[in-house]
């Protein structure tokens, strides 16, 4: 078998293979895998080259997603998911949501 190295390696290839394909990853256990340690030293690594320089680019807004899966209409329902997404620039404001309820239960 592999080693745990090689297979923390293998994992964030993996999730930088997704990334290439895709907008978003999905990562299981954030705080303790391959994948979700590596952003974090990424992103603390930017921001301590920021502190002394410009290790990222000034910012023009800030952009939030909340997804969550939840029984709606009732606690009975079945789970369905829902989206909210917000975005905060200097001169606009957008709120938007996507939400669903299980009709076979109604």
């Amino acid at each position: 078998g592999a080693s745990p190295l090689e297979r923390e390696k293998n994992e964030v290839d993996v999730g930088v293979e997704v990334l290439v394909e895709s907008p978003e990853l999905t990562i299981k256990d954030p705080a303790h895998s391959a994948m979700g340690r590596a952003l974090q030293g990424l992103v603390i690594t930017q921001a301590e080259e920021g502190a002394g320089g410009n290790a990222f680019p000034p910012e023009t807004g800030k952009e939030f997603i909340l997804r969550f899966v939840l029984p709606s209409p009732g606690m009975t329902s079945c789970p369905c998911p829902q989206r909210m997404f917000c975005v905060l620039t200097k001169d606009q404001f957008r709120l938007a949501g996507a939400f669903s309820n299980d009709i076979t239960s109604s």
